[in-house]
């Protein structure tokens, strides 16, 4: 969720409220509007793409025409199956459209989805193509679930937002370690997050907590310069991690291999930097990305009618 862009199913899913009639303002028509706890869920369309909005933020964005997500971030995690070459089960903390459902799908990764909100998991499966058989979702916050999983995972992805902000209580080394715990040995971790820049404090703090659990990580930067907004995405493991020189069997998906191909292009080198230790007691990071929602929420506003943005 929360991409960088210009501008248990059934029962959980019952009672929900139905779509709001259509409106359009410029470019973007507005075809589903949910109230929800966590902020209003919106979804929007322009020529060719389909978004997710959630309390004025984008969250997802999918080509209507290929049902699959336009965002460089979401693709960063395809090589995931190329990390860790014979896991097949995720846990994915932060459900979105569920567009890496699918895409890993397409690799015999099998996914159990925990989503805090359950209007976020209708829509998906109302306007974004997920089918209840392409996951188990699990209704529930993703710390809480960390400590009752009942399986071990090959990956973990979080992928966790609250509001434009990432959830903190996800991104601390006590958190961390509950993921670790319920890896498999050789298990990937994999966390997203936005930056204003590749120098933000904000990454140099996560690859210093994340460290502190895992002793072995990579970042991945998606914004093609380093003084730019985008999406940082960090992947941990207990063994060496190394981006595949060949994608070795390539991926179904033409546009996904070409992507993934650019990687090492990415790469941060996080040596050298040294940032602050993440707890559940001390954790500014809800802080610390103050700055970067406001910027998104301001590139958010130039580019959609407020109209449309608003809650």
């Amino acid at each position: 969720m929360l991409p960088v862009v210009a501008l248990a199913a059934g029962s959980a899913l019952a009672g929900a409220a139905p779509p709001a009639p259509s409106e359009a303002a410029g470019n973007f028509r507005v075809t589903a509007v949910y109230p929800s706890f966590y902020g209003t869920v919106k979804v929007l369309e322009d020529s060719a793409v389909r978004y997710l909005v959630i309390d004025g933020m984008c969250h997802n964005a999918q080509s209507i025409a290929e049902q699959t997500s336009v965002l460089p971030y979401v693709s960063v995690f395809g090589v995931l199956p190329y990390l860790n070459r014979s896991g097949r089960h995720l846990l994915l903390i932060g459900l979105g459209a569920g567009d890496m459902v699918r895409m890993l799908g397409e690799f015999g990764i099998r996914t159990t989805a925990v989503e805090i909100d359950p209007v976020v998991a209708q829509s998906a499966f109302r306007h974004f193509s997920l089918r209840p058989e392409d996951l188990e979702l699990v209704v529930d916050d993703g710390r809480a679930y960390l400590r009752r999983a009942p399986a071990r995972y090959d990956f973990l992805i979080v992928d966790a937002f609250a509001g434009g902000s990432p959830a903190g209580h996800l991104f601390s080394q006590e958190a961390f370690a509950e993921m670790r715990a319920v890896l498999r040995e050789g298990g990937v971790l994999g966390v997203n997050i936005i930056a204003k820049s590749t120098t933000d404090p904000l990454v140099a703090d996560l690859a210093e907590t994340i460290g502190a659990v895992f002793p072995y990580r990579l970042a991945l930067a998606t914004a093609p310069r380093p003084a730019e907004l985008g999406n940082v995405i960090f992947f941990a493991s207990d063994r060496p991690l190394e981006l595949p020189s060949r994608l070795e069997p390539p991926p179904d998906n033409v546009r996904l291999k070409r992507f993934l191909e650019r990687l090492p292009e990415m790469r941060l080198d996080l040596g050298g930097r040294k940032g602050r230790l993440l707890t559940d007691d001390f954790n500014p990071l809800e802080a610390l990305a103050a700055p970067t929602e406001e910027a998104m929420r301001r590139a958010g506003r130039a580019a959609v009618p407020a109209s449309i943005l608003a809650p």
